[in-house]
């Protein structure tokens, strides 16, 4: 195997211990060194793989591709990048890898190999899109919230001045959660906030942004209306008959008929013409009465 200048025995138990895949190849790409993680990924012994190539280990598409980074290595190039691949389980996995020349000596003008690091980030990953969607998501309905609502409403106006369209920010509130809380407690108040949110996400079109913006509040983001004022408000009028048709049934929760009480209000907008505080402010300012309960 490769002639290491340190105690190899000593460099061998300490590799075999890191979690990451590290392995070595010749110049001639061939596998002179791979610790027990690396084998064990590899599924094969060091006798096994010593010697051997990519394309002994590999689809022949995916052999080809590690040889044309690992010629790149040689070249004096160093090569890192993030990948997607099923691991040995058939699971599928996200990898770092980090390709480097290994140098005759310090002066760095003879590549004599190369060492990679290969460190599966799958739960790292997995993290960092949980919180990224714990950071745009409401927990109770999964719509998003008002942190998202906020962000798609300064992409909706850079659009709108784009493509020279208008766009409907529909205030959609539920008028009688507060009864549902005061008289049958908090569980039933949430059921009906749960129940209505998915109603409205099945009459929604897929460009919508429809997300909880307050306790008993919902905000629907429309774009791409026309920019001719008459044809807006139809268009919009459509949307909100649509949404009262559906809503207008009681829901049935707890074995009790219970009506939404729903109360639709709308503010169009073009651009940027108004900000995006102002917007928000304009069409939550105003109150609905609860209506009875069946």
């Amino acid at each position: 195997m490769f002639t290491l200048n340190i105690d190899q025995n000593h460099l061998q138990l300490a590799l075999d211990h890191v979690p990451s895949y590290v392995s070595i190849k010749d110049r001639n790409l061939r596998y002179v060194y791979a610790n027990r993680a690396m084998l064990e990924f590899l599924g094969c012994s060091a006798q096994h793989l010593e010697s051997r190539t990519d394309q002994d280990l590999f689809s022949a598409p995916a052999a080809r591709r590690l040889s044309n980074i690992d010629l790149q290595v040689l070249a004096g190039q160093r090569h890192v990048e993030e990948i997607g691949a099923k691991n040995t389980f058939g699971r599928q996995s996200v990898y770092w890898v980090a390709k480097t020349p290994l140098f005759k000596d310090r002066k760095k003008t003879t590549v004599t190999g190369i060492l990679s690091v290969i460190t599966d980030i799958t739960v790292q990953r997995q993290l960092e899109e949980q919180l990224a969607y714990a950071a745009e998501t409401d927990i109770l309905t999964g719509l998003f919230n008002r942190r998202k609502l906020i962000e798609r409403l300064g992409q909706a106006q850079h659009r709108s001045i784009r493509q020279g369209t208008s766009c409907c920010l529909m205030r959609i509130h539920v008028g009688n959660f507060e009864y549902l809380n005061d008289t049958y407690g908090y569980i039933l108040g949430d059921q009906l906030i749960v129940a209505v949110a998915k109603e409205l996400q099945k009459q929604v079109r897929a460009n919508d942004c429809l997300a909880r913006y307050g306790q008993a509040e919902f905000i629907l983001l429309l774009e791409d209306l026309s920019p001719e004022l008459t044809l807006t408000r139809q268009q919009v009028n459509t949307v909100t008959d649509k949404l009262k048709a559906v809503l207008q049934k009681p829901l049935c929760l707890q074995n009790r008929e219970v009506d939404a009480g729903l109360r639709i209000e709308f503010n169009l907008f073009h651009g940027a013409d108004t900000s995006i505080d102002n917007l928000l402010y304009e069409v939550s300012s105003s109150s609905a009465s609860a209506p009875p309960i069946h």
